[in-house]
């Protein structure tokens, strides 16, 4: 189909904006910065990089393949 494309980017942009919305949540609440996996600081400058990532360098890791520690 031809749309196949638009509809992968259009599911990639919607969690994008899913991702900063809950990252405005947190932001509120003063969980900011803070790993949904394993609880430790998500370092500044991933943050800077990434400002929406709920996960740490080390957890996004484990996260691509699969393994890693549970969410908490």
């Amino acid at each position: 189909s031809t749309l196949f494309p638009y509809t992968t980017l259009f599911r990639s942009e919607l969690a994008v904006v899913i991702a900063i919305d809950e990252a405005l949540r947190k932001l509120q609440t003063g969980s900011y910065g803070v790993c949904t996996r394993c609880g430790e600081s998500i370092p500044e400058k991933r943050l800077e990089a990434i400002p929406w990532t709920p996960l740490c360098v080390n957890c996004a890791g484990h996260a691509e393949k699969g393994a890693g520690p549970k969410e908490q």
